[in-house]
């Protein structure tokens, strides 16, 4: 008895998911030192310690703001509009913007200015702005 060709099963291709890139690390530089006019040098850590409102003036100083990553809250991974000033009221995440509007009304009545957006990075909306 003849048989005609067999067939060959067909492989087929099993979907495997693409590796995920890595989020890159928001760290300050371990190598940064900030040179004060007396002469004294030091590193992130000491600024980290310090009262927001001398953190915010020390990152102004560009040097300090990208030495300093993460205590000057400058890891441009943030796509929300939560995590940084804008000049209008609210942002476009509608649960962050509840939970900042509901602890600092101005945010969603004037402005959302650094400091709505400083509570949305460090305390209200962490893993929406890392």
């Amino acid at each position: 008895e003849e048989q005609g060709p067999t067939q060959q099963p067909v492989p087929t291709m099993v979907p495997t998911k693409a590796p995920t890139p890595e989020k890159p690390k928001c760290e300050d530089d371990p190598k940064f030192r900030h040179v004060f006019k007396n002469g004294k040098t030091l590193k992130c850590g000491w600024f980290s310690r310090k009262k927001e409102s001398y953190i915010r003036k020390k990152c102004k100083n560009k040097r300090v703001f990208n030495g300093c990553k993460k205590t000057c809250s400058n890891c441009r991974r943030r796509d929300s509009t939560c995590c940084s000033k804008q000049k209008t009221t609210g942002c476009d995440n509608e649960e962050c913007e509840k939970a900042v509007c509901d602890l600092q009304k101005f945010c969603c009545n004037h402005q959302w200015d650094i400091y709505c957006a400083e509570k949305a990075i460090k305390k209200i909306c962490v893993d929406l702005c890392s």
